[in-house]
């Protein structure tokens, strides 16, 4: 999957996503992925950076399902 890019005009965030190290094999917790789909591009940066995704939400798994199914190919582990 490739990298995502920010909106032009956006240079700090560019400036983040450009300087971000590898995260190749670190574990993460994404603490809640949000009514917005702000946890959904977290889980996106993180997995294009190689880390070990772990998940965890007040939701349940069936009321996340939507956004789940779009995470398909990210590194999530259970």
């Amino acid at each position: 999957m490739p990298a995502r890019t920010p909106p032009p005009g956006n240079q700090s965030m560019t400036r983040a996503i450009e300087t971000a190290r590898p995260l190749k094999g670190q574990r993460v917790t994404v603490m809640g992925l949000g009514a917005f789909g702000g946890g959904e591009g977290v889980v996106r940066f993180l997995s294009d950076r190689g880390a070990r995704i772990t998940i965890t939400d007040l939701k349940t798994e069936a009321d996340l399902a939507w956004t789940l199914d779009r995470l398909t190919g990210c590194s999530i582990e259970a």
